[in-house]
């Protein structure tokens, strides 16, 4: 090797040297693992997830059924309960006789009239 003139490597061995000693310092081992965070540790086990969407909105029904009189009263009682299944023929309602019996009775005098008309023809 040539020498340089104003070039040494003594000096910079020197510098080498004592950068390398002082990186070897047993309190900055501790001192690293003073710092590291504790860690805690939990089992991960699997359970059934119910899963729920509540969405607002309104429903409506695709069939509606009327209810209408075919006679005038006082209506006393009602013999269904609203939403619930009717058969054909079913009392739906309880009307007040006194007032309607008239009326009853007048019709029932027609049906026989026109059941008598009608047998008298054949």
């Amino acid at each position: 090797m040539t020498n340089m003139p104003g070039f040494s490597l003594l000096p910079s061995f020197i510098i080498f040297s004592a950068a390398l000693l002082a990186g070897c310092n047993d309190q900055g081992d501790t001192q690293a693992h003073a710092g590291e965070p504790q860690v805690t540790v939990h089992v991960v086990e699997t359970a059934p997830l119910a899963v729920t969407t509540e969405l607002p909105g309104r429903t409506s029904a695709f069939r509606i059924a009327e209810v209408r009189p075919q006679v005038s009263g006082i209506v006393l009682k009602r013999n269904f309960t609203e939403g619930s299944d009717v058969e054909a023929g079913q009392s739906l309602y309880q009307i007040d006789l006194p007032l309607i019996r008239p009326i009853m009775t007048a019709l029932k005098a027609n049906l026989l009239k026109a059941k008598r008309l009608r047998l008298s023809r054949t």
